[in-house]
């Protein structure tokens, strides 16, 4: 297992790790790809421990790294796409928005308001960038976080769903089987196991 700072990641990266990570979070590479073969080194270059410009060969040896694997997580359909232009930047400050917002906005046309865009085009461009409408990533990080809530506290179905923004936990309640097929009760039950260990 690699573990790298966000911050260190460098943004082109990032951009595309956030459109396909959450409808691509497995892939399959031959043996023979690069990504094995540079993880052996950076592993064999780190058990060496500290050296000559040990931290900038470090990080440009993670770089590379990273970025053999998202170019493996981008879809073959996708890749002519350019994390620099214009529709990469509007869908990545989409989604800032909404990692910022969730909680209070909900609907599509008001995160279209605050870029000054139509919800249509909003819509357009997420589903083209990413191949997700506008509407699932909004519900996609509800769902993670009532998820990690479920997973990591103690809070009952009716403390998530207000701390998520629903004053109405039936709807909340609702909303969440619909997407994840089992209620939040089940969820939390079904990785009861897992979350009793992660705490230990």
């Amino acid at each position: 297992m690699l573990f790298v700072e966000p911050k260190l990641i460098p943004t082109e990266y990032r951009t595309m790790m956030d459109s396909f990570m959450y409808n691509r979070q497995v892939i399959s590479l031959q043996p023979d790809h690069p990504v094995f073969t540079l993880a052996a080194i950076l592993y064999d270059f780190i058990e060496q421990g500290e050296q000559i410009f040990y931290q900038s060969i470090l990080h440009a040896q993670v770089n590379a790294l990273i970025g053999y694997l998202t170019a493996a997580f981008v879809p073959q359909s996708q890749i002519h796409k350019k994390t620099g232009s214009h529709k990469y930047l509007l869908v990545t400050m989409f989604k800032n928005l909404i990692s910022q917002q969730f909680k209070e906005v909900k609907q599509v046309k008001d995160y279209a308001e605050q870029l000054h865009i139509t919800p249509l085009y909003l819509n357009e461009v997420s589903k083209e960038i990413t191949g997700f409408t506008a509407s699932y990533w909004i519900q996609n990080e509800v769902l993670l976080e009532a998820q990690r809530l479920l997973f990591y506290t103690n809070m009952d179905v009716k403390e998530i769903a207000f701390s998520l923004g629903y004053e109405d936990h039936t709807y909340f309640t609702r909303f969440f089987k619909k997407n994840l097929g089992c209620t939040a009760g089940q969820f939390r039950q079904n990785n009861h196991h897992l979350s009793n260990h992660m705490h230990e």
